[in-house]
């Protein structure tokens, strides 16, 4: 045999045989037949129903992506967002939807998917087609509605809950949801309806109570607040804001003892935050519990440092208990740390401190750090010369009291001030 002609018979036979092979990967890649892909398919129904997602991704992973039939790429699609993979899930749901996009399982899949991606618009544009398609639709409403709450779009919300609520009138989120968009529209009243239904419902649903409390907090109808605020705790004994509001009925009802108690209970739930201790401090400290106030103001300072409202209370409290240098100590901070419109304030409750401790110097010297920060305070004013005077400084003192008659001018709320500082000069200029 003719080696030439033995090379080229090989070489035909090995193309063949390479033809071969290639057309069968081609076939495996593009598509199998019918019964063959039926039989993937259903191997992935049964995988993905049984909750093995990475089984029924590797079931279709040798099956070229443009070849994927819609029920082929939506279970490959729900299996990666099982498996948080949103990237590829977004991909395969896409491609479930571009094939039958009248399937408004697979389009709702699509778009819950997109909401977990971060990717509200294009969730809601998804949400729209199926209720366009389906205004009867209860889920695509309520994920829709959440969205244009999100969106701020309140009246589009206020309009899907209302749906959801006229398609099932026994679902108590759907008038949960509702009622939130409705208050969100500022409708509060309409609002307060809705969720009575859904409590009636669902007796026990916290949220509902919750923002049905906060409703009457708001009316104000303290009472009724109260009491929902204390069914809503029980619900949910671990929520200390739920424990801090009842609080804060307890103290709008002037009832500090009960208000200390839910305060406390709050701080024992969340040692971290500053409001829960500040409310504890105010209610001890109207209960003149100072020891205790201080205390409680001390911690949430520590927690919210250099809180100028926390330091001011801190010095109100040692005040009372004529800790005076521990007074002026806290309140000079609060002044360092205020916004400059509270400042002069704060400086005429370290002068009060001083001049009630005789101790005129120092008092003058805080009225004066009052007036720089505020040259319109009438009390600084009136107190600076009065510190002027009990130093002797008689000049200075009645200059003192001019400059007080002039801001005090029309001032009704100052007539006894006003009275007294006339007094004093015509009684200071008898004396020179």
């Amino acid at each position: 045999m003719n080696p030439n002609t033995f090379s080229v018979s090989r070489l035909i036979g090995l193309w063949s045989l390479l033809a071969a092979f290639l057309g069968n990967f081609a076939l495996r890649a593009e598509g199998e037949s019918p019964a063959i892909a039926d039989s993937v398919l259903q191997a992935g129904v049964k995988l993905y129903s049984e909750g093995k997602y990475k089984e029924v991704i590797r079931t279709f992973e040798h099956t070229a992506f443009d070849s994927l039939s819609a029920p082929a790429a939506y279970y490959v699609g729900a299996s990666y967002a099982a498996e948080s993979d949103f990237q590829n899930a977004v991909r395969y749901l896409k491609k479930a939807v571009e094939l039958l996009p009248a399937h408004i399982g697979y389009r709702y899949q699509l778009a819950r998917v997109l909401t977990q991606s971060g990717l509200p618009r294009d969730a809601a544009t998804h949400y729209e087609a199926i209720v366009a398609q389906d205004s009867t639709y209860v889920p695509a409403l309520v994920n829709l509605g959440l969205l244009l709450s999100e969106g701020r779009d309140h009246r589009r919300a206020v309009d899907m809950f209302a749906r959801v609520v006229q398609q099932n009138p026994r679902n108590f989120l759907g008038h949960y949801y509702f009622a939130s968009a409705l208050v969100n529209a500022g409708e509060p009243d309409s609002a307060r309806g809705y969720l009575a239904a859904c409590l009636t419902l669902n007796p026990g649903y916290a949220p509902a109570l919750n923002l049905l409390a906060s409703l009457y907090f708001k009316k104000p109808d303290y009472q009724e607040a109260l009491r929902l605020y204390t069914l809503a705790s029980a619900q949910n004994p671990q929520n200390a804001d739920l424990f801090y509001k009842t609080g804060l009925c307890h103290e709008k009802l002037q009832r500090y003892n009960s208000a200390a108690t839910a305060f406390l209970q709050a701080t024992l739930l969340d040692s971290t935050n500053s409001l829960y201790f500040a409310r504890l401090g105010q209610s001890y400290f109207q209960m003149r519990k100072f020891a205790a106030s201080i205390d409680a103001y001390q911690k949430a300072a520590s927690l919210d440092e250099d809180n100028p409202v926390l330091l001011f209370n801190i010095g109100l409290a040692w005040a009372q208990m004529d800790s005076t240098r521990k007074a002026v100590d806290a309140l000079n901070r609060a002044a360092s740390a205020h916004h400059p419109e509270k400042i002069a304030y704060i400086y005429n409750q370290v002068g009060a401190l001083h001049f009630n401790k005789k101790r005129y110097r120092s008092a003058r010297t805080a009225y004066r750090k009052a007036l720089q920060f505020d040259p319109s305070n009438v009390e600084a004013q009136f107190y600076l010369a009065l510190a002027d005077e009990q130093l002797k400084n008689f000049k200075t003192a009645i200059e003192g009291y001019k400059r007080f008659l002039r801001l005090a001018s029309g001032d009704v709320d100052q007539r006894e001030k006003v009275e007294l500082a006339r007094k004093r000069i015509q009684q200071l200029m008898e004396k020179k």
